[in-house]
């Protein structure tokens, strides 16, 4: 699931914010004579099985087989179907002149100074994640496996391949022409894409690639932890915090499922 020592301060969610506050703007709505369905909402928010519990896209040798390099299904389509319904409806929703700036005034009343904190202390952890992987950019043992992944891979496939696949499998050629990226998307993998994907895992695996890049991002981010812990710490307190004062106003007002 690729777990890394910053996860344990990624507390806030911006979503169960965005969702309290959808909730509020309907009451606030609601009360002037105006409609404002908002959807129910698992306020887990389960993810597809290609992504981890920070938002990460995954991959390895089992979604490869499964999956290939698409997204895994969403774990409840009737909620995302409610959701883009509820999208449209907000979209158009007009129905006179005063509506604008009364949504406006219930938006303000229903966001908080808690939340742009947050937003800054994810902001802030980003910041640390994507230091860690510029540190390690350089690593001679993280570029040794990516070669040897390149020439494990090269045995199985009749294209060039990129020098490193953490970013750069599948290439935009190859996501474009499987409809994962592009005009055409598709639901699901082809026949090719998995086998294409599922050699690319062994490889990667074979290669000694995942371990290696693994070991050294999870190194890098722990001595990042220790240097600010302090200030971590102050994030998730704050976060874990705001996050039960969240799920209280959800459980005050939202719908039944």
């Amino acid at each position: 699931m690729w777990t890394m020592p910053l996860d344990e301060f990624k507390v806030f969610n911006p979503s169960l914010s965005n969702y309290a506050e959808q909730l509020l703007i309907a009451k606030c709505l609601e009360a002037q004579g105006y409609e404002w369905p908002v959807p129910w909402q698992d306020t887990e928010f389960p993810q597809p099985e290609t992504v981890n519990s920070t938002a990460l896209k995954i991959f390895n040798a089992d979604i490869a087989r499964r999956y290939g390099y698409h997204d895994a299904p969403v774990p409840n389509p009737a909620e995302a179907d409610a959701w883009s319904e509820f999208s449209a409806f907000a979209n158009s929703y007009e129905p006179d002149g005063a509506f604008r700036a009364r949504f406006v005034a219930c938006g303000d009343d229903a966001r908080g100074d808690q939340t742009v904190v947050d937003v800054d202390g994810l902001n802030y952890i980003a910041s640390l994640e994507m230091q860690a992987r510029d540190e390690i950019s350089s690593s001679a043992a993280i570029r040794d496996a990516a070669r040897s992944w390149k020439s494990c891979l090269s045995k199985a496939v009749t294209f060039d391949l990129p020098k490193d696949p953490w970013s750069e499998m599948p290439t935009p050629a190859m996501a474009e022409e499987y409809g994962i990226y592009g005009p055409n998307l598709t639901d699901g993998p082809t026949a090719e894409e998995i086998a294409i994907a599922e050699a690319d895992a062994r490889c990667r695996d074979a290669s000694g690639y995942t371990e290696v890049r693994y070991q050294t991002e999870w190194a890098a981010q722990e001595a990042l932890v220790e240097n600010n812990r302090d200030k971590l710490d102050r994030i998730r307190n704050e976060a874990v915090a705001h996050t039960a004062e969240l799920k209280m106003t959800i459980a005050e007002n939202a719908p039944s499922q």
